[in-house]
């Protein structure tokens, strides 16, 4: 064969390729963020996306390990909150044991009829938020840094851990 019989062929076959290429990919992204104003930006965009009745899930809900700036830290979660609460936007908290008199304290059932929380035995620097089909992992450290992924599968991973969490953890 010439090369320009080889090129006919792969012209010819090029167009099936890329319908296969296409068709697997998914539409997934995968974003770095710092600090609290970029958590604001996600976090408005989650109560934005969300409708009344739809759920956000909150896996190991912390403050993290106290180098971060925790009072702007639980203003801004509080804020958040109020948010979700006033759209009618359903949300399910595991937290740490250790944080079950301020959490009772600052999202109560009776202040946020929407949200239901629970207590779990582990503690961690890490905060995972789900919707739809993002995640967001927050990492509470010297600084605040969150990765922020778009793709159902991830979500749909991370639903299923929380849901398994979420029988075993106490009310």
């Amino acid at each position: 064969e010439n090369i320009v019989d080889i090129e006919k062929k792969a012209q010819l076959i090029i167009p099936e390729l890329l319908s296969k290429f296409n068709s697997s990919k998914t539409d997934e992204e995968i974003e770095l963020i710092s600090g609290v104003h970029g958590l604001e930006v996600i976090f408005r965009e989650q109560v934005d996306l969300l409708k009344k009745g739809e759920t956000c899930y909150v896996l190991g809900g912390t403050w993290g390990n106290g180098e971060a700036d925790e009072p702007t830290v639980q203003a801004f979660f509080e804020k958040i909150h109020l948010m979700r609460e006033k759209k009618g936007i359903l949300t399910k908290m595991l937290f740490n044991n250790n944080q079950k008199s301020t959490t009772d304290k600052l999202y109560s059932s009776k202040k946020y009829p929407s949200t239901t929380t629970r207590y779990f035995d582990h503690t961690s620097p890490v905060a995972i938020n789900v919707y739809e089909n993002k995640t967001i992992i927050i990492i509470f450290g010297k600084k605040i840094s969150s990765i922020y992924i778009k793709s159902s599968d991830v979500a749909n991973s991370f639903k299923q851990y929380f849901e398994l969490l979420w029988k075993t953890a106490k009310r």
